[in-house]
């Protein structure tokens, strides 16, 4: 395989890579990047050479939603590529899809394989959209309104979670499209589908024009995106211990990763469950998660499961449960809280009389069940 840079700016790239006997070009667009660009890579552009096909590869080099000047010189140097293949098909996911989408017709396109797709972040075009606020109030949209530059005949296949507002940008499609809706697996579809073998298969058969697999119910309960999303939709519902316990499913199949960790906290936090939330800050923190946020939470329930043995009169307990706060890695601030707190808890110590922790600290007797209460107040005004 052959690889070529057909145009460059500071803005866009555009690749070529060149060598199959198929005749399919895969015209793919990179999707919105989470860490600054370092190098220039196409989406897919190893694995669709490994497929067998040529490609073509939208390089941004910032999250711009294809909303730039290079954008016509882009598309001139790609349309003349395009020229020499029997077909065509543009490929990628969120910002990549709204690239694969609102270009196809400009290439020529026979069909589109869009994941996760989006109308336009745009807040006039679609106010529901909140999740990219913070990039679309850098840009002015002006080029290649979607539905403006879509093909209006060809296939193409978009593949989303209705139940997010990924759903929402897919109706406001205006082109005949078949739609392959995956429910509770969020934004991160092409991640969910290569996990389960499904990406390379379905691009396949979008490109060779052939109608596209699709995932089983049980194929996507062995996945964390299924739980975890299940387990927002449980807790915006109400129903927290469903929540925590399908968030707790998420958290050990993700491999216990970061974000499920924090959110699996926030629940056990709502629902009272302060032992069990601490105990997840320490795991996180001594495998490595000492983040700021993961302190802060961790820095939290302490305190509030402290405050409420103090308040029962455990202050022992109540001092060394603060002691994890007084060194590393804890800033100074929350060192010297607790620090002061563990004085309180001294001071508040010895003024208190004589016995009294050690009563807060004695089992209650159990209560006497109603029904042995009222047979012994019969026996005892029957008299012996």
């Amino acid at each position: 395989m052959t690889s070529s840079v057909l145009y460059e700016d500071d803005d866009v790239a555009v690749l070529h890579d060149v060598g199959s006997d198929s005749g399919i070009l895969v015209i793919s667009f990179t999707p919105l990047l989470p860490k600054p660009f370092k190098r220039l890579e196409g989406f897919g552009q190893r694995a669709i050479a490994r497929m067998g096909f040529d490609g073509l590869y939208f390089v941004a080099k910032h999250n711009h939603w294809w909303q730039v000047e290079g954008m016509a010189a882009a598309l001139s140097a790609a349309q003349t590529a395009r020229r020499g293949y029997s077909r065509a098909i543009t490929y990628g996911t969120s910002m990549g899809a709204y690239g694969a989408l609102a270009f196809s017709g400009a290439l020529e396109a026979d069909g589109v394989f869009a994941l996760s797709p989006q109308l336009s972040i745009d807040a006039e075009e679609v106010p529901f959209e909140k999740r990219w606020r913070s990039h679309a109030g850098r840009l002015t949209f002006k080029r290649a309104q979607l539905n403006e530059g879509v093909i209006k005949t060809g296939e193409i296949d978009i593949v989303y979670d209705p139940m997010n507002d990924d759903g929402k940008h897919a109706a406001l499609l205006q082109a005949p499209a078949r739609h392959i809706r995956i429910p509770l697996v969020g934004h991160g579809t092409p991640d969910y589908l290569h996990r389960i073998g499904l990406l390379k298969p379905m691009l396949a058969a979008a490109a060779c024009g052939k109608p596209l697999p699709t995932p089983t119910l049980r194929e996507r309960r062995d996945q964390h995106y299924y739980f975890a999303n299940l387990a927002k939709l449980a807790a915006r519902r109400g129903r927290l211990p469903l929540a925590v316990t399908l968030m707790e499913r998420a958290y050990a199949l993700s491999g216990k990763v970061l974000g499920y960790g924090n959110v699996l906290a926030s629940f056990y936090h709502r629902a009272g469950r302060f032992d069990e939330e601490a105990d997840l800050c320490r795991d996180l923190i001594a495998r490595g998660f000492a983040r700021p946020a993961v302190l802060k939470r961790y820095a939290a329930v302490l305190n509030t499961i402290a405050s409420a043995q103090a308040k029962s009169g455990r202050l022992v307990e109540a001092s060394m449960t603060l002691v994890p706060l007084t060194g590393e890695p804890f800033p100074d601030d929350v060192r010297e809280d607790a620090l002061e707190r563990q004085r309180t808890f001294q001071r508040s110590r010895a003024r208190a009389p004589k016995g009294v922790e050690a009563a807060a600290r004695r089992p209650q007797p159990a209560l006497m069940p109603r029904y042995a209460i009222g047979f012994l107040r019969n026996w005892l005004r029957r008299g012996p």
